[in-house]
């Protein structure tokens, strides 16, 4: 849909994409105390990127997932924290979200996830 549309109606859709689903849906789930909803999350973002064909809207997601931030805390440390987590499908579930991001080849995440896990 957003490949076919006008510039006006694509933005739009970004918009609402951003704001109305990574910065209000997306980013409280990962910051929930609830360590099933953060799991359950990150499996949604790693389809999500694993099946997004247009580089906008990739870009979005991208952009959310790096250098993004809900609560004044970095959404990339939460998902690499949840690598050191006592569950093991937490772990697991963000090792494969790490994963995905780095199958992306996209080096300004390669370089933040390298840096992040320093």
């Amino acid at each position: 849909m957003v490949q076919i549309s006008s510039k006006v109606i694509c933005d739009g859709i970004l918009t609402l994409v951003r704001d109305g689903f990574l910065q209000q849906v997306i980013g409280p789930a990962l910051f929930q105390k609830s360590e099933e909803a953060a799991t359950v999350t990150m499996v949604y973002l790693a389809l999500f990127l694993g099946h997004i064909t247009n580089m906008a809207l990739m870009r979005e997601f991208l952009k959310f997932l790096v250098v993004g931030k809900y609560d004044d805390r970095s959404i990339v440390n939460i998902i690499l924290n949840s690598i050191n987590s006592t569950n093991i499908n937490t772990c697991t579930v963000a090792l494969e979200l790490v994963y995905v991001l780095i199958d992306l080849n996209c080096e300004d995440v390669l370089l933040e996830l390298v840096f992040k896990s320093a």
